[in-house]
């Protein structure tokens, strides 16, 4: 009876994180885009991260897909240490490692930057950027990030990274890849593949999985 219950508790976890598909005339679009190089699964789980948009405690909702069609600039705030301004160089080389499109670089000045990555409490990046809108939440969250855009187009994006609830380093490194990542119009996190960047759940990974690299290659390289 023991294994019966636990084969059934199993079922039941599965069934109920089952990965999401869409119908054909959502996919075969994006078979035809990339050429036929990525297999159903992989287009499906972009189609998710890129059409649906999710918010702290609220359920996902449909958006029109968003990109950046400039180089972006991104700067870096905070409680920087030479452990974080580590994971980010090599952030930025990995991203361009990806993109054929648009080039990512590290800049000194945050004037004109696209990207503010901001590492600290949410006192200090309350009190850095006088964006207030985390008030209420940032005691709980591990990181947040805004990404307004005009018709598909990113113009302007922030990162906020929470040091207060992101210890030890490598867990730091996971938030800060998912929130920049995600600046890059990679809008939601599903409970989909676990050893993706985006997934829903708390975890320690800290690089993007080729499966993320591909839905990076697929938004601005094709």
């Amino acid at each position: 009876m023991k294994n019966l219950i636990t084969l059934l508790l199993l079922l039941l976890s599965i069934s109920s994180y089952s990965q999401i598909t869409y119908s054909d005339s959502i996919i075969e679009p994006l078979r035809v885009k990339t050429n036929y190089e990525y297999s159903d699964s992989v287009l499906n789980y972009y189609y998710q991260i890129t059409n649906y948009q999710g918010s702290f405690n609220e359920p996902s909702y449909k958006v029109k897909p968003k990109r950046w069609l400039h180089d972006v600039d991104i700067f870096v705030a905070g409680d920087i240490t030479d452990s974080i301004m580590g994971d980010i160089t090599q952030y930025i080389k990995t991203m361009n490692e990806l993109l054929d499109s648009i080039e990512v670089k590290l800049v000194s000045e945050r004037k004109g930057c696209d990207i503010l990555v901001y590492f600290g409490t949410g006192e200090g990046y309350m009190d850095y950027t006088g964006n207030r809108t985390i008030k209420n939440y940032y005691q709980i969250c591990n990181g947040l990030n805004w990404v307004p855009g005009w018709d598909g187009d990113i113009f302007q994006a922030e990162a906020f990274i929470n040091l207060e609830n992101t210890e030890p380093q490598k867990r730091t490194k996971h938030v800060m890849y998912e929130e920049i990542t995600q600046c890059f119009g990679f809008l939601t996190d599903s409970y989909d593949y676990d050893t993706s960047i985006f997934y829903e759940r708390y975890n320690y990974i800290s690089e993007l999985s080729e499966l993320d690299k591909s839905l990076i290659r697929i938004h601005y390289n094709y």
